[in-house]
């Protein structure tokens, strides 16, 4: 097992962000919030950085990257529901990555909990949860709405 580290967490802000067939290749991420707190809110990033520590520094290794969802999961068009998300992705040792989701409709904001994983081969290196909660915006806008 090769020892792993969060070095950040909570809502970020890419720079770059586009399709790469399964979701989304993002650049130049910056956090703007270190929160295990997380709007439900469409537009809203959050994810953890972290970096799988181990030798040689720079070799690159196969991971896979998981999100387990709250409740029954994401519902798709067609009915059924994604419990888990699992990427495979390769990173390079000693070099911070990042893992995260967007929030791109409506369907996938779920209330709960949400929790990231990080595993090389058969061990979990790191685990983050984030509990997504209503939108105070949305919320209060909603309030307004009633005077």
């Amino acid at each position: 097992m090769r020892a792993a580290e969060v070095r950040g967490y909570g809502i970020f802000q890419p720079e770059n962000m586009r399709p790469d067939g399964i979701g989304h290749t993002v650049t130049g991420v910056e956090f703007v919030d270190f929160t295990d707190k997380i709007p439900g809110r469409l537009g809203v990033d959050f994810g953890i950085k972290y970096v799988v520590d181990s030798k040689p520094k720079g070799e690159t290794i196969d991971i896979t990257n998981v999100i387990r969802f709250p409740g029954k999961g994401i519902p798709h068009l067609d009915g059924t529901f994604q419990k888990v998300l699992r990427e495979h992705n390769q990173v390079k040792l000693g070099f911070p990555d990042i893992y995260g989701y967007s929030f791109d409709k409506t369907r996938e904001i779920l209330p709960g909990k949400w929790v990231f994983e990080v595993w090389v081969n058969r061990a979990c290196v790191v685990r983050r949860t984030f509990t997504v909660v209503p939108d105070r915006e949305a919320d209060s806008l909603a309030d307004n709405d009633n005077i």
